[in-house]
């Protein structure tokens, strides 16, 4: 033969172009060729001249793929994924983070994180998504060797709309003035998907409150209230609100030009 091929430094054999290898075990390894010099027949390869050397990964073995449990709701913005991957052998070429809507065959990718360690986060854009839509959730990791590994599936449903403002059912109504410094609203919101979670109130900055709320302390003067819902996806909604005016102060009489003596009553 007019070749000579070595593995890891092994004795060499003689070898025809193109040549298949026995199998080689996971990890590293150098493969080297040579040609005939007219040397003396050895299964040394450097005896048969300068060989050429290449080093190569095994790696037969998939990556690990996991996706942590999704929350059952996906937002329109502010929902998180989070998975791991690795590859001891050749690493991680890429991880995906996919959806898939119900009823259809395609992934789509929400997110292609950098390959840095082996924790990974997704921040999804439900732009992506469509409202009211179920989908399955998985991370798929893909080693350098060409090999993919696709976690366990979770699902979730898009719930990219907020809730709707919420309606006040009772209360001061709105360009109202009051002889007093608190003021009781009931209300209510509604969420077709994945409902309310619970609702937030403002005299000044947005708190979370039930209803009904009653504001206290207002101040004297114009005061402006306001309603807002937020859903289990974490959504923020509309906000409704009501002007109330808060008046403590008695109206001041004063009487002018007057005789310097009067009898009887004034009215």
């Amino acid at each position: 033969s007019a070749y000579r091929c070595g593995v890891d430094g092994a004795s060499a054999i003689p070898c025809a172009t193109p040549t298949t290898l026995a199998a080689l075990s996971d990890g590293t390894h150098t493969l080297c060729v040579a040609a005939a010099n007219n040397a003396v027949d050895t299964s040394s390869v450097v005896a048969w001249g300068s060989p050429g050397c290449t080093t190569v990964k095994i790696d037969t073995v998939a990556p690990g793929a996991s996706l942590n449990q999704p929350a059952p709701w996906l937002a329109l913005s502010g929902t998180t994924l989070t998975g791991s991957a690795s590859d001891p052998t050749s690493g991680l070429a890429d991880v995906l983070f996919q959806a898939q809507a119900s009823g259809s065959s395609n992934w789509i990718n929400l997110c292609n994180p950098p390959i840095v360690g082996t924790s990974y986060s997704c921040a999804v854009d439900g732009s992506d998504l469509s409202d009211g839509v179920v989908y399955k959730l998985r991370l798929l990791a893909t080693n350098n060797a060409g090999s993919s590994t696709a976690s366990a599936i979770y699902n979730s449903t898009a719930d990219l709309v907020g809730p709707s403002a919420p309606v006040i059912s009772s209360g001061p109504a709105d360009n109202s003035w009051l002889a007093q410094t608190s003021a009781t609203y009931s209300f209510s919101a509604t969420d077709p998907i994945s409902g309310v979670a619970y609702y937030q109130c403002s005299s000044g900055s947005f708190v979370t409150c039930v209803s009904p709320k009653t504001f206290t302390g207002l101040s004297s003067g114009w005061n402006n209230l306001s309603f807002r819902a937020v859903d289990n996806a974490g959504n923020v909604g509309a906000s409704s609100s009501r002007a109330v005016g808060s008046d403590l102060i008695d109206p001041l009489l004063s009487l002018e030009n007057l005789p310097p003596h009067i009898s009887g009553t004034v009215t």
